[in-house]
């Protein structure tokens, strides 16, 4: 399979946020079709989705300083093609602070995240929990707000939020999102109680 990125431009500047628009196309008659595609950041998973889409269009917010995304397309043997484009941020998107933690709730422990918005940030929160501890795309397990209802957040509040069906598995990892801000790869082996 090969992945073609059309936006953004290797070692372009972007100020803060960046438009990921990828396609994968067949190279030969071997080839699986597209299962699911991931967006890594120097090897730290950003994003994925788990529908077998032949093209992208991602909005994702960055740090200030150079980045190293890696766009990859997984057929159905879980091979992945990657496209690989360095650039640079001058600038920080990031406006919403994470913190994952274990959640309590009548005596079992549930993967979650604490969200804290610097600013008013609106779009569908997301995750996607992976059966290993650092994030790996072809071990998906499960995927919070699959109903995809936009959201908006408030500055000055605190929002908890946290998966129902994995009870008691601290040996898990997960990407959350909402909009175009990623908490980028946690993992709830090490994670605290929630506050």
């Amino acid at each position: 399979m090969l992945v073609t990125v059309t936006s953004p431009a290797p070692h372009e500047t972007a100020k803060g946020n960046v438009t990921v628009s990828a396609t994968a196309t067949q190279t030969n008659k071997t080839d699986g079709g597209i299962v699911f595609w991931a967006i890594f950041d120097s090897g730290n998973l950003l994003w994925v989705d788990v529908h077998p889409d032949p093209s992208i269009t991602v909005d994702l917010a960055l740090s200030k300083g150079a980045h190293t995304l890696q766009v990859v397309a997984y057929d159905d043997s879980y091979t992945g093609s990657t496209a690989t484009i360095p650039l640079t941020s001058s600038t920080s998107g990031n406006v919403v602070s994470w913190h994952a933690c274990m959640y309590k709730q009548n005596g079992q422990q549930y993967q979650a995240m604490q969200i804290s918005p610097h600013q008013t940030v609106t779009g569908v929160l997301q995750s996607q929990m992976f059966w290993n501890s650092g994030c790996n795309p072809t071990q998906w397990t499960d995927q919070l707000n699959d109903v995809g209802q936009p959201m908006t957040f408030g500055t000055g509040f605190g929002y908890t939020y946290y998966f129902i069906h994995r009870a008691d598995i601290p040996g898990v990892s997960a990407v959350w999102t909402i909009g175009n801000q990623s908490s980028g790869c946690v993992n709830y082996n090490t994670a605290p109680a929630c506050n």
